[in-house]
């Protein structure tokens, strides 16, 4: 086989694998989320550059995105993170629509889209939410007072335990020191 037809044979198979792996371009392929309950991080992978729309800014208790150009793959919607408690990715005509319900009250900070690069093979879509109003106040659990017993209580650990006598001195076995001292506690 010539050099030519072996680089032919490594592209065609490159190609196919890049497909198998990161879907047909045009599609929104999963959602990822970052952060917490006052800052969270959407990205959304594609497999091609990509315009966003806001529909929605979270002021009614969910966030949805238009996603122009990009149709959603499949199983995109399920439970989120941080400021998300669900999302769902949906079709709208030859765009996608990215819905998130929030779990409390938060807006957009920023979006922008990610090309490929930094060992990333497709586009990402990413979206910083931030927590909105007063934070809660962290539940604090209530201190117990610690009891004292009127004697305290002196525990003394010899050894493994079995049949082993423990080390041995001149006339002294470690057993007999370890009984005589916690008889005196």
């Amino acid at each position: 086989m010539t050099a030519v037809a072996v680089l032919v044979v490594c592209a065609v198979v490159l190609a196919a694998g890049r497909g198998l792996a990161f879907g047909p371009d045009g599609e929104v392929m999963r959602l990822r989320f970052g952060g917490d309950a006052q800052r969270t991080r959407i990205v959304v992978d594609l497999g091609r550059s990509t315009r966003g729309q806001v529909i929605e800014d979270g002021s009614s208790g969910r966030v949805i995105l238009a996603l122009s150009g990009v149709q959603p793959g499949r199983g995109l919607d399920g439970s989120g993170s941080g400021l998300v408690r669900g999302y769902e990715v949906s079709a709208s005509g030859s765009s996608s629509r990215v819905r998130l319900d929030l779990a409390r009250g938060a807006e957009i900070e920023r979006r922008f889209l990610l090309p490929p690069g930094d060992g990333v093979a497709h586009y990402r879509y990413v979206i910083d939410l931030k927590a909105t109003g007063a934070a809660a106040a962290p539940v604090v659990a209530p201190r117990r007072e610690q009891v004292r017993a009127e004697k305290p209580l002196i525990v003394i650990d010899a050894g493994h335990g079995g049949r082993d006598p423990g080390a041995r001195g001149q006339h002294v076995q470690e057993k007999a020191v370890t009984l005589a001292a916690a008889q005196e506690l």
